[in-house]
C-alpha cells in the first residue's frame, strides 16, 4: 500500500496526462480540416450514417453541384483560401447514407501531411473505439471502429494523400459504413 499522498497525486497527474494525450480540439485543427469537417456532430459535416438524402440537403445548404436518388455532390470553397473541398454521398438501396467520399484540394504541398495528419488523428479520437490501425507506403491510413450511433455497425475510415500532376494536391478521405447483421 502507498503511504505517500504526493505519490498518488503524481500517479493520478499522469493518468490523467496520458489519457488525454489522443484527445483532439476541433479548434485545433488545420483551418482548411475545420472548414472541411464543419461539425463536431455525427459522422462528417453534421450528418450521420442512415440519414436519408433530405437529411442531408437541410445540413448542406451550400455549394451543391449535383445528384440525384442514389448520391449527392458538394464542392465547397474554404474561407479566405483558393482551396476547396469536394464531398460526395452516397446512399444505399433504402435510401440511407452509407458512404462518403472527400477531397481536399489543397494549393500547397505543406499542407498535404498537416492535413492528413490532422484528418487521422481527428477521426481516431472522434471513434475511440479503433479496433484496427493500419500505416501503408503512400501514406494511406486505414481504420475501423465499431458499435457508432444507434445500429450497430462498423466504420472504415480510410485517409490518403495523392496529387494530380499540376498545381493541386489532394487529401482524399473515404468513410464507410458496414451494418452488423445479427442472426
Amino acid at each position: 500500500m502507498l503511504k505517500c499522498p504526493e505519490t498518488l497525486a503524481i500517479i493520478a497527474l499522469l493518468c490523467i496526462n496520458l489519457s488525454s494525450c489522443d484527445l483532439v480540439n476541433f479548434s485545433d485543427l488545420h483551418p482548411v480540416v475545420q472548414s472541411s469537417i464543419k461539425s463536431e456532430e455525427g459522422d462528417f459535416r453534421g450528418t450521420s450514417f442512415g440519414s436519408n438524402i433530405d437529411q442531408i440537403k437541410q445540413v448542406e445548404v451550400e455549394g451543391f453541384v449535383e445528384g440525384d436518388n442514389e448520391f449527392l455532390f458538394y464542392s465547397l470553397e474554404h474561407p479566405d483560401s483558393d482551396q476547396t473541398t469536394d464531398v460526395f454521398y452516397f446512399f444505399d438501396q433504402h435510401g440511407q447514407l452509407n458512404k462518403i467520399n472527400i477531397d481536399i484540394w489543397l494549393e500547397n504541398s505543406d499542407d498535404l501531411n498537416i492535413v492528413f495528419e490532422d484528418l487521422r488523428r481527428y477521426y481516431k479520437s472522434k471513434y475511440s473505439g479503433v479496433k484496427q490501425l493500419e500505416f501503408a507506403e503512400n501514406q494511406k491510413v486505414v481504420f475501423e471502429a465499431s458499435g457508432l450511433g444507434d445500429e450497430p455497425s462498423t466504420i472504415e475510415i480510410q485517409i490518403w494523400n495523392e496529387s494530380n500532376g499540376s498545381d493541386k494536391f489532394v487529401t482524399s478521405m473515404s468513410l464507410i459504413n458496414f451494418p452488423n447483421f445479427s442472426d
